[in-house]
C-alpha cells in the first residue's frame, strides 16, 4: 500500500519490485520462465518468516469472529433415564485447516476448547467448546 501511496507502482523500479514480491508468494517456483525472460532484472527477495502473535484476543474480536463464522447449537443424546434424553450445549467456530493458527489462538484466549477434524471433505477444522 505504501507502493501505491508513493505512486511508486507507476515506475519500472516499482514495478520490478512488484514482480519481486509476486515471485516469493505466487509458488514453491517463483515466476514463469517467460516472465523472468521479459524482465532480467527482478532482484529476488526473501519471504519474511511468519511467526504467529500468541497473546491473547480482544474479546470484541473473537466475538464479531463468532457472528461471522460460528454457531450455538444444543445436541440431545439419548440415555437411560427418567426422560430418556439429556441435553448438551454447544459452541463452534468453522475454519479452514489451514486458519487453526486463529482457532488455537482463540482456543487459548477463552481457557477451553476442542480442536476436531471432521472426515468429509473439504477438510475444515472447528472448535467445539461444550
Amino acid at each position: 500500500m505504501d507502493m501505491i501511496e508513493k505512486e511508486e507502482h507507476l515506475t519500472i523500479k516499482g514495478f520490478l519490485k512488484i514482480l519481486a514480491i509476486k515471485a516469493v508468494f505466487i509458488n514453491k517456483k517463483g515466476l514463469s520462465d517467460n516472465i523472468l525472460k521479459a524482465y532480467p532484472n527482478v532482484v529476488s527477495i526473501n519471504k519474511p518468516e511468519f511467526i504467529p502473535n500468541t497473546s491473547p484476543l480482544n474479546p470484541y474480536w473473537i466475538a464479531g469472529f463468532v457472528q461471522a463464522d460460528g454457531t450455538f447449537g444444543l445436541n440431545y443424546i439419548k440415555q437411560i433415564m427418567k426422560l430418556g434424553y439429556t441435553c448438551q450445549p454447544q459452541f463452534c467456530i468453522t475454519q479452514h485447516e489451514r486458519d487453526l493458527v486463529v482457532l488455537k489462538r482463540i482456543m487459548s484466549t477463552m481457557g477451553c476448547g476442542n480442536l476436531v477434524k471432521p472426515s468429509s471433505p473439504p477438510p475444515p477444522a472447528f472448535i467445539q467448546i461444550g
